[in-house]
C-alpha cells in the first residue's frame, strides 16, 4: 500500500551517515523489508505504485463493463477469452488478403502507411510531435522502422548470428500457423527484406545524434532525396 503523501522516512537508515553509505541512508530499510516478486526482474518503490494503480485501472474498466460503459464494453472484449479462442485467426484473415493483393512498389507504399496506427507495421515509424529545434510548432516526424530484431546489429553481427537463426525460425513457424504458402520459402524472402532494411539502416548511436536525425524537409523534397519509394501514396494512405 501507498503510505501518505510525502518522503518515506522510514524507510531511510539513519543509523548510517550519509557520507558513509548514501544507498543504505536513503533506502536501507526499504531494502531490508522488501523482495523483489518472482515474476518480476527487479523491484522500487515506484514498482509498487504502477501495480496499484493497475488494479485500481481494472477495477473502474471492470465497474465500467457491467454499466456497459466504452471502455468497459472494450475491456471485456479484451478479456472474453473464450470468444477469442473461438474466432482463432479468422479477423487476421482481411488483413493478410490486402498483403496477398500487392503488386506494385506503390501498392507496398500505400499499404506500408495503411499500417500506421493500425494493424501491421512498415519499413518506417510515423508520426506528429515537436519540432526539436522550435518546440512551439508540431511537425510530421519520419523514422525508420520495420525490424522484427532489437537492431541492425542483430542482422549484421557474427555474434548475433544463434538470435537471427532462431528468429528466421520463428518466422517459418509464424507463416506456417497462417497457412501461408510455401513458409519456408517465404520466411526466407522475409529475413532477405529486413536484412536489406538493417543494411541502409542507422545504428542506435546514429540515431541518438540530435543533428543527425534532424532533417526538415518537404514531401517534395524527401522524394528527391529517397527516391524509388511513393512517398506520395504513402502520404495519403497515412
Amino acid at each position: 500500500e501507498v503510505g501518505p503523501w510525502g518522503f518515506d522516512i522510514e524507510g531511510m537508515d539513519q543509523k548510517l551517515q550519509p557520507g558513509d553509505n548514501w544507498v543504505d541512508y536513503t533506502s536501507g530499510e526499504w531494502l531490508k523489508k522488501t523482495n523483489i516478486p518472482d515474476d518480476q526482474s527487479s523491484w522500487t518503490a515506484f514498482s509498487s505504485l504502477h501495480e496499484l494503480t493497475e488494479f485500481q485501472i481494472r477495477d473502474l474498466l471492470e465497474e465500467g463493463a457491467k454499466a456497459n460503459s466504452l471502455t468497459g464494453t472494450l475491456y471485456a472484449s479484451y478479456m472474453d477469452e473464450a470468444t477469442i479462442e473461438a474466432k482463432g485467426l479468422s479477423p487476421v484473415f482481411p488483413f493478410l488478403e490486402k498483403i496477398k493483393q500487392l503488386a506494385t512498389a506503390s501498392d507496398f507504399a500505400t499499404f506500408c502507411g495503411d499500417t500506421l496506427f493500425g494493424f501491421g507495421s512498415s519499413p518506417f515509424g510515423f508520426g506528429v510531435g515537436a519540432d526539436a529545434k522550435d518546440p512551439d510548432m508540431n511537425v510530421a516526424q519520419l523514422s525508420q522502422d520495420g525490424l522484427g530484431l532489437p537492431s541492425r546489429d542483430y542482422y549484421l553481427e557474427e555474434t548475433f548470428s544463434k538470435q537471427k537463426k532462431a528468429y528466421a525460425d520463428y518466422i517459418v513457424v509464424m507463416l506456417g500457423k497462417i497457412g501461408w504458402p510455401e513458409p519456408e520459402a517465404a520466411g526466407a524472402k522475409v529475413l532477405a527484406f529486413e536484412e536489406s532494411v538493417a543494411k541502409v539502416s542507422w545504428s542506435v548511436e546514429a540515431r541518438l545524434d540530435p543533428e543527425k536525425t534532424y532533417n526538415k524537409m518537404t514531401i517534395a523534397d524527401l522524394s528527391v532525396k529517397a527516391p524509388g519509394f511513393d512517398w506520395a501514396a504513402y502520404m495519403e494512405a497515412a
